[in-house]
C-alpha cells in the first residue's frame, strides 16, 4: 500500500496541540523549557516562536486547560521572544491581557461544575480575586492529598481519566510506601525448548500476578513484524463510541500467517501453557505506535467476560505496552512485544498496585485480565503513559478464556 505525504489538516494541527498540552501537564514541562526547545531532559533544535506560543495560550483558552493555559498568558507576559519573531500586530489575535481576561472569566462561570466533576486543570478557588497570587491548582492539592491518605482521588481530561497516583508513576514515582519487591530468576523448566537459552523472567507483582519476561523476541521477529505491520496502521476507534477507551495512537492486526517467521502465539504456548492458536483461542497481534503525547488512558482489557490474559511485547525500547478493547471475546492478556526507541515517557502503569512498568526493547509484559470466575480483575486497571521524547511501537496479544478453562480452571472464589 502506497502512501503520500501530506500535509497535516486541521485535526492533525488540534491533535498535536492536545498533545503538547498533556505532556506539560503530566509531567510538569515548562513552556519557557518549551520554547527554548528542552523537552523534560532532552534538548532539541526545536524551539517555539512567539506566534506558536501565542498559539498555544489561544488554544488552551479556548479548551479549558485553565492552569495551563495561564502558565503560557504568563510566560507572553514576561519574557520577549528572539528578534526574527513575527509580530503579532494586525493578525486578530488576542493580547496576553485579553486571554487572561476571557480565562478568567470561563474558569469561574463554571468553577462548581467543573469542581466537582475533578475537572483536571481547575485551580481550587475562583480567580477573579487572584490576579496577582494565584491559587494552587487541583493537580497539586490532590496530588499531596493522594500522597498523605493513600486514597484514590480521580480526575478527568479529554474524555479520559486518570488518579493523582497514575501522575506520580508516570514519573517514576510512587506515592505509597509499599514499593513492589521484584524477584528474578532463569527458569529453563517450563518446555525442553528453553532448556539450553532459559527464560530471563521477572516478578513485577506477586497476587494479582504481573510478570516480565527479558529478551523475548529478536531483531528479526522485530522487523517482520514491523514491515506487516506499517502499511495497515490507521486511527484508533472514537472514544465517545460505546466500549472505546481514550487512546492517542496508530493500529494494525496481525494474523500469524502474515508474520509466519514469528511464531509469538506458539512461544505464548510453550512459555505460560495457554491454548493461543486453536479455534477462537486469541485475538489478532496488536500492533500500535505511539508518537510524541501518544497515551492509554486508565482501563481494563475486559470485553463481555471472555478476556482471561495480556501479553504485551516492546518493540521498541522505552515503549510501554496497552492493550485495545477488542471487539472479540479474549480472557487472556499477552502484552506484547516492545520493538523501538522511546527516550522519555511511556511507561505503563498500574494504579491499584502501586506499580510503574519500564518499556524494555525485547521484553514481555504479562498479566490475567479476568479472575477464575470469570469476572474481570479490577486490580488490573492499568494505562500507558504519554510518549515525551521518542518513539514507541508494541505488540500486544489476548488470549480467551472460554478456550483455556483446563489450563486455568474456573473456581467460585470472589478473588482467586
Amino acid at each position: 500500500m502506497d502512501r503520500q505525504a501530506a500535509f497535516p489538516d486541521e485535526s492533525t494541527y488540534r491533535d498535536a496541540l492536545q498533545a503538547l498540552l498533556q505532556l506539560q501537564y503530566f509531567y510538569d514541562l515548562r513552556p519557557l523549557d518549551l520554547i527554548r526547545g528542552v523537552i523534560g531532559t532532552e534538548h532539541t533544535s526545536i524551539e517555539i516562536s512567539k506566534v506558536e506560543a501565542q498559539e498555544i495560550a489561544e488554544f488552551s483558552v479556548n479548551n479549558d486547560y485553565f492552569c495551563i493555559a495561564m502558565e503560557w498568558i504568563k510566560l507572553l507576559q514576561k519574557f520577549e521572544f528572539g528578534n526574527n519573531d513575527t509580530n503579532l500586530d494586525g493578525m486578530g489575535q488576542r493580547t496576553p491581557t485579553e486571554l487572561q481576561v476571557a480565562l478568567i472569566d470561563k474558569h469561574d462561570s463554571n468553577f462548581e461544575k467543573n469542581l466537582g466533576q475533578g475537572q483536571a486543570y481547575m485551580y481550587t478557588e475562583k480567580l477573579g480575586s487572584h490576579i496577582e497570587i494565584l491559587p494552587s491548582s487541583l493537580k497539586m492539592t490532590l496530588s499531596e492529598e493522594s500522597r498523605k491518605t493513600g486514597k484514590e482521588i480521580m480526575g478527568t481530561f479529554g474524555g479520559g481519566s486518570f488518579t493523582y497516583n497514575h501522575l506520580a508513576l508516570c514519573n517514576g514515582q510512587h506515592f505509597t510506601k509499599n514499593e513492589p519487591q521484584l524477584y528474578c530468576w532463569l527458569d529453563n523448566k517450563r518446555h525442553p525448548y528453553f532448556a539450553i537459552a532459559p527464560l530471563k523472567m521477572e516478578i513485577l507483582h506477586y497476587e494479582p500476578l504481573l510478570l516480565r519476561i527479558y529478551d523475548i523476541i529478536n531483531q528479526g521477529w522485530i522487523k517482520e513484524i514491523k514491515e506487516a505491520a506499517t502499511p495497515h496502521l490507521s486511527q484508533a476507534p472514537d472514544p465517545g463510541t460505546s466500549g472505546n477507551t481514550l487512546r492517542t495512537a496508530i493500529y494494525a492486526w496481525l494474523a500469524d500467517e502474515e508474520i509466519p517467521g514469528t511464531p509469538i502465539s506458539r512461544l505464548i504456548e510453550l512459555i505460560f501453557n495457554l491454548n493461543v492458536r486453536g479455534s477462537n483461542a486469541s485475538e489478532l497481534l496488536q500492533v500500535a505506535s505511539y508518537a510524541l503525547g501518544g497515551s492509554v488512558s486508565l482501563h481494563v482489557d475486559y470485553l463481555g467476560g471472555t478476556k482471561l490474559a495480556n501479553i504485551n511485547v516492546d518493540i521498541q525500547d522505552l515503549v510501554g505496552a496497552e492493550n485495545s478493547d477488542d471487539e472479540s471475546d479474549p480472557d487472556v492478556l499477552l502484552r506484547g512485544d516492545r520493538m523501538n526507541d522511546v527516550k522519555l515517557g511511556g511507561y505503563t502503569v498500574f494504579p491499584k498496585l502501586n506499580i510503574f512498568v519500564r518499556p524494555i526493547k525485547g521484553s514481555a509484559v504479562f498479566w490475567y485480565t479476568s479472575l477464575r470466575n470469570g469476572n474481570v480483575d479490577s486490580r488490573m486497571l492499568h494505562a500507558a503513559c504519554p510518549i515525551i521524547y521518542g518513539h514507541k511501537l508494541i505488540g500486544t496479544k489476548w488470549v480467551h478464556q472460554y478456550e483455556n478453562f483446563l489450563t486455568r480452571p474456573c473456581t467460585t472464589d470472589p478473588w482467586a
